[in-house]
């Protein structure tokens, strides 16, 4: 079985075309059937902590390999010098149910979202898209943010963060990545004209931060995330409507659509698509140049066992990691 670690991981050389790759084919197979992801079970927030754990099950059959990921969300971790989501993902054999391998989880996470939320921008956003808002300036959004800029041209990259510190740091990171990245002093600064948002803020808890005024036509957003920055105003303005995945008896009580759900603008029947059919032309995507679409993401489990086993591939490619007894 082998072992990798956030080290390794962080050492590990990626083609970021092997990654948004990898996500695709995850992401197609829901529609076709090879892919499954199983609820996500929470033990609920800790009364001494601001966070909780998760546990988050796929299977892929093509791969004859099944996941299991247990993963932490503890926002408050940065003034501890400790990254946000922690966790393990293992994988197993679906033939023998023996452990292939162990593999840090934050930054499996990180890579799949981040690489999910450039494949719902190239299938939804317009292809002429030179505008770039990147709300978030850490972890996943500039990660995203840097995926995009694989598949389109931009002129200009705007960044919105918290803090000053973390603006200044996507900014200088995603520097080669347009003709002009810089930072914007608030969200209407940021996404007003902008062809694809990403909505990529860490909250804590639901707040309509999202400008109504910036919603434009032809704009393409992307939302991921425990909470939800999207205000009920807001989404009247929005002429389609995907996710990734639907979970029935959702309350919206979490996720960066609950706000939505929670108050009925959002339901099953209202749904415009989902992502994985849209990925294989089951579904039409964007039908017009004006249409203002949100696409929301919650993640899909069978994209860990896709990634994961990409990693074990790259890191026995260049010797990294720890091959552990089983048996």
């Amino acid at each position: 079985m082998l072992y990798l670690s956030p080290r390794n991981l962080d050492n590990l050389v990626l083609d970021e075309h092997e990654i948004l790759d990898a996500i695709r084919i995850g992401v197609a197979s829901q529609a076709t059937g090879e892919g499954s992801a199983e609820p996500t079970h929470g033990f609920g927030k800790f009364p001494s902590a601001n966070g909780a754990i998760y546990t988050v099950r796929g299977l892929h059959s093509g791969l004859r390999l099944a996941s299991v990921k247990a993963v932490g969300a503890f926002p408050g971790n940065r003034s501890e010098g400790l990254p946000p989501d922690t966790g393990l993902l293992g994988l197993f054999s679906i033939e023998t149910g023996v452990p292939v391998a162990l593999m840090d989880a934050s930054l499996v996470t990180l890579w799949r979202t981040a690489a999910s939320v450039a494949l719902a921008g190239k299938l939804f956003a317009r292809a002429d898209s030179k505008i770039l808002a990147c709300v978030g300036g850490r972890g996943i959004a500039p990660k995203a943010a840097e995926l995009l800029s694989v598949q389109f041209s931009f002129d200009e990259i705007r960044v919105h963060s918290a803090t000053e510190a973390s603006r200044s740091a996507a900014v200088e990171r995603l520097r080669p990545r347009a003709v002009s990245v810089r930072k914007a002093i608030s969200w209407e600064d940021c996404i007003d004209s902008a062809d694809i948002v990403i909505d990529g803020a860490a909250l804590t808890s639901h707040q309509p931060l999202f400008p109504v005024s910036a919603v434009g036509e032809g704009q393409t957003i992307v939302s991921y995330g425990a909470y939800s920055s999207l205000s009920c105003e807001l989404a009247l303005k929005l002429d389609r409507f995907f996710t990734d995945r639907w979970v029935e008896g959702d309350d919206g009580t979490s996720g960066a659509a609950g706000v939505l759900i929670g108050r009925g603008i959002v339901t099953k029947d209202s749904l415009s698509g989902l992502v994985a059919d849209v990925a294989v032309n089951k579904t039409p995507g964007r039908q017009a140049d004006d249409e203002r679409i949100l696409v929301w993401l919650r993640g899909l489990a069978q994209c860990d066992v896709v990634l994961g086993d990409l990693l074990i591939r790259k890191a026995q490619e260049q010797d990294l990691g720890t091959e552990l007894d089983y048996f």
